[in-house]
């Protein structure tokens, strides 16, 4: 590499100071960019923050989404319960009879508003 670096200087038509200058120059920044180590323990470092963080992001938004804070029970002859969570999703339904479990399957869906959920139950009924 260095026989390379030198037949290429020996082309320029310059100063001999300036162009001695200048390989060194360039010599030292090769060999100081060849020995720069890369740092695996960084790149570890970063990437192993990355996946804790996806990680903590994934868990609290489940843990919002997935805890009940509002129970709606319609207790007539067809019994179901729904259970809603704080953006008034549909997070869990159960039937307290066999009456209830048809309508279940045939009407109520998770992660629909819970309005049209018990609009939908109502009507059902009806």
């Amino acid at each position: 590499m260095v026989n390379e670096l030198r037949s290429a200087f020996d082309k320029i038509q310059a100063d001999d100071a300036l162009k001695l200058r200048t390989f060194r120059y360039v010599n030292a920044e090769i060999n100081r960019r060849s020995s720069a180590k890369p740092r695996p323990r960084l790149r570890l470092a970063v990437a192993c923050s990355v996946i804790l963080i996806l990680v903590l992001v994934g868990g609290v938004s489940y843990n919002l989404y997935f805890t009940p804070v509002a129970y709606v029970d319609v207790d007539v002859n067809p019994s179901i319960g729904l259970t809603l969570n704080r953006f008034d999703r549909v997070i869990y339904t159960h039937a307290y009879n066999d009456d209830g479990a048809v309508i279940i399957m045939e009407v109520a869906t998770t992660t629909e508003r819970a309005t049209s959920n018990i609009k939908a139950v109502k009507t059902k009924m009806l």
